[in-house]
């Protein structure tokens, strides 16, 4: 049954992503509901189930994008540098998500963009770069308090 709803939220989380805010987005940007998750998730139970679920959330939202799975490989590399690092951290879990937020959602637009760069044939618009981690930060950073308390409670369930 606990397997049943995570997946059940994965589907929801990238329905919700590439369908609902797809259109509410900012500037052209849309927040990384996923990404949000796996950081919640990785914090929120051992790193084997939580490189899993970031497999397989980051494997059904590069499905419903493009690219070579660039998505299944960054959202998995995050899961595990948040296990490894939620191990020294000083705080609560909620403010552990916000700060791991901040962190990671500059890092993988960087990832991504360097990506679409060299291999995409896209150019590498350093302004547009700048502005869109901006505005996708503080957007992942607002679904943090919604998220979080979610994922908490499914995998205490």
């Amino acid at each position: 049954m606990h397997l049943l709803m995570l997946v059940l939220y994965a589907l929801l989380v990238i329905v919700l992503q590439s369908v609902v805010f797809a259109r509410l987005n900012i500037f052209g940007v849309s927040p990384d509901l996923v990404l949000v998750s796996v950081i919640s998730f990785a914090i929120l139970e051992k790193r084997e189930r939580a490189t899993l679920f970031a497999a397989g959330s980051g494997f059904m939202q590069d499905l419903l994008s493009f690219g070579a799975y660039l998505h299944t490989i960054t959202r998995v590399a995050v899961s595990s540098l948040v296990g490894i690092l939620k191990e020294g951290f000083l705080g609560n879990e909620y403010s552990m998500a916000a700060l791991f937020v901040v962190f990671f959602t500059p890092l993988i637009l960087i990832i991504e963009g360097g990506w679409h760069a060299l291999f995409g044939g896209r150019p590498l618009d350093l302004m547009h770069l700048a502005s869109t981690i901006f505005v996708a930060t503080l957007y992942n950073l607002i679904l943090v308090p919604i998220i979080f308390p979610i994922l908490k409670k499914l995998c205490h369930a």
